[in-house]
């Protein structure tokens, strides 16, 4: 499953970039790193899995789980943006529903996600009332 280069960032200086300039939030499992861009359109994310995580395996099964969770709350996700993802170790042990919940709960966090219904949604899931 291969995400769009549009929306990868490819160049080391642009993970610098991002965690040194930009804003974090950190959850138990990933921490989220933001940069506003006015030149991109839409988002571009960078995956980090260091190996902390595990062995390649692992690590590459993470990145797999975390593309399919970008791929799948990608419409929601507001443009203008340079995002960096960094796993912790604990996220390969736990299920992609957790990950899931977590990811959304860091885009409302952040303001990085467009839709409103999608907000109630994730106050839903993590049992918060709106």
């Amino acid at each position: 499953m291969k995400f769009p280069k549009t929306k990868r960032l490819l160049r080391s200086a642009d993970f610098f970039k991002v965690r040194h300039e930009g804003i974090s939030w950190k959850g138990h499992f990933l921490r989220l790193g933001v940069l506003p861009d006015p030149d991109i359109r839409t988002f571009q994310v960078g995956l980090v899995t260091s190996r902390k995580i595990g062995n390649a395996v692992i690590r590459n099964r993470t990145r797999r789980r975390l593309r399919a969770i970008l791929q799948a709350t990608g419409h929601n996700i507001l443009g203008g943006h340079r995002l960096v993802v960094v796993a912790s170790p604990q996220a390969a042990k736990v299920g992609s529903d957790r990950l899931m919940k977590e990811w959304k709960w860091l885009l409302h966090r952040s303001g990085l996600m467009v839709s409103g219904t999608a907000a109630n949604e994730t106050n839903t899931v993590l049992g918060n009332q709106a």
